[in-house]
């Protein structure tokens, strides 16, 4: 039996100390974004996965949503350079 619902894909995106953390499944296809106040579930998988390039259509998926956190970055004045505190970072769970 093929389960529909799995994530394949975390991706870590915007700034190093607070990410937003999104799923995708084995199509690449958006699952869900975690809110994870803690950080417990977003350590567990992180554990259990392993360091990946993003493949090109996650990183299409997220480019408005990293927009927007470049946007922010530069309004508050945060960062010596545009962008120099967003990162994007993929693991491939499973």
């Amino acid at each position: 039996m093929k389960r529909n619902n799995c994530a394949r894909y975390l991706l870590l995106f915007g700034s190093k100390e607070s990410p937003r953390a999104v799923l995708f499944d084995e199509e690449e296809r958006l699952l869900a974004e975690m809110i994870d106040e803690d950080g417990f579930l977003v350590d567990s998988l992180l554990r259990e996965g392993r360091a990946v390039r993003p493949p090109s259509r996650l990183v299409a998926a997220v480019s408005q949503a990293l927009r927007a956190c470049a946007k922010q970055v530069r309004r508050s004045g945060a960062g010596a350079a545009p962008g120099a505190d967003l990162h994007l970072r993929c693991f491939a769970l499973g």
